[in-house]
């Protein structure tokens, strides 16, 4: 790490004057035109410039630090670039007819359909990639008929329903083609599974009917079944509070990036406090994404999720209604939109803390990466990164799937 950063921040700033030179005008004016029209020209400088220091791109961080929607940056890009805009990307098949490549729907920044009688392109690009644009049109003006800018998050839902099948069928198949013996209806064999099940029934039933049939040497034995999940938590209560310690911070540019995936179905009583203690973590915000993970089968859910989008940290992922209905599958079903390179997997059920991720962060450098997962793969406890170990809890708030990305190179 010592040779490293100072390294980097030589590279950034031979990059940062390159780039400079050749468009900062552009970009100023771009940054001007998304903050709002009482921003001067110096105040998009320097916003511009604490975003680069940042590592950020300046499009995402005018909606994290000035409150500025995804929808309204874009739209304003689109005013300055001359292109068009729609706020949604229309209910229409795909140009391309290729199976969609679901390890790739992360970095899937356009789609091309097919409107009317001519392609359309529509696209959220990031910063830069609209400078671009800019130029291209510049040069060609038929590109403003070719072209559309939409939210990034009106793209993901489009790529989730173009792609749900893909999706639905990698989220049931991941689990049992890297850990083939996770559960026991692939470990065990039939004969087994069905003496198990029968066991179970022949003691539930002698439970049911031991009063009626006046066994009473039954009654320990049912007294032990009903009280013992009691008395294991009152012996929870017994356990002393594990000391708390303290790590030291890293600077902001040595932190990796943070997918927070949050499965909810028929929880939008929990939604507004998930998305408070979510909120303060104490992280980089440019380096943090939460993804709301819902059933379509929980419309009361999703609307109470869509009422905290504003925060560009927040998106949402909704999946469609299929077998099984399991929080391991819908994890599974929006892994692949997780902004991560590749990692290893991990569970965790914590309750979230303001110093959450950044207190775990300097376990992730420590630990070598597992080479046994790959992108999308999913389980039932996918938290996808190298962590240090938590201790569950018995009231979980929720089940996050954190994914780091790659690091090579940075250590």
């Amino acid at each position: 790490m010592g040779i490293v950063r100072p390294l980097r921040e030589l590279i950034c700033r031979n990059v940062t004057a390159a780039w400079r030179l050749d468009m900062s005008g552009d970009a100023a004016l771009l940054m001007q035109a998304i903050m709002g029209h009482p921003t001067t020209s110096g105040e998009a400088r320097a916003a511009l410039d604490q975003a680069l220091e940042r590592e950020a791109d300046p499009l995402h961080w005018a909606c994290l630090y000035l409150g500025i929607s995804q929808g309204e940056a874009m739209r304003r890009a689109a005013e300055w670039a001359d292109l068009a805009f729609f706020d949604k990307v229309p209910a229409l098949p795909p140009s391309d007819t290729a199976a969609p490549r679901i390890e790739m729907l992360a970095e899937v920044r356009m789609c091309r359909l097919k409107v009317i009688d001519k392609d359309v392109a529509f696209a959220a690009p990031d910063f830069f990639g609209i400078l671009r644009l800019r130029q291209a049109r510049m040069a060609d003006n038929g590109i403003r008929n070719r072209v559309c800018l939409v939210p990034p998050g009106s793209l993901r839902a489009y790529l989730v329903s173009n792609s749900e099948a893909a999706l639905i069928d990698g989220a049931r198949q991941t689990l049992a083609r890297f850990w083939p013996y996770a559960a026991a209806q692939l470990d065990l064999i039939l004969p087994l599974r069905w003496l198990f099940a029968a066991g179970l029934l022949v003691l539930s039933l002698a439970l049911m009917l031991a009063p009626l049939s006046g066994n009473l040497w039954l009654l320990p034995v049912w007294m032990v079944i009903m009280l013992l999940p009691t008395a294991m938590r009152f012996a929870a209560l017994m356990v002393p509070a594990q000391p708390s310690f303290r790590l030291t911070r890293e600077e902001d540019s040595d932190l990796a990036q943070y997918s927070v995936l949050v499965p909810l179905r028929d929880e939008a009583n929990m939604v507004d406090q998930l998305s408070q203690h979510l909120g303060r973590l104490d992280y980089p915000p440019e380096k943090l994404e939460i993804i709301f993970v819902v059933e379509s089968r929980s419309p009361e859910t999703i609307a109470a999720v869509e009422r905290h989008l504003g925060d560009a940290r927040m998106s949402l992922v909704v999946v469609p209604d299929a077998l099984p209905r399991t929080k391991p599958k819908a994890l599974g079903f929006a892994l692949p939109f997780a902004a991560v390179n590749s990692s290893s997997s991990t569970m965790l059920r914590i309750v979230p803390t303001p110093s959450s991720c950044a207190a775990s962060q300097p376990s992730f450098a420590a630990r070598p990466r597992s080479n046994a997962s790959r992108r999308g793969s999913a389980s039932t406890m996918p938290i996808r990164g190298r962590c240090r170990r938590f201790s569950p809890v018995n009231m979980p708030v929720f089940s996050p799937c954190c994914c780091p990305p790659s690091r090579a190179g940075v250590r």
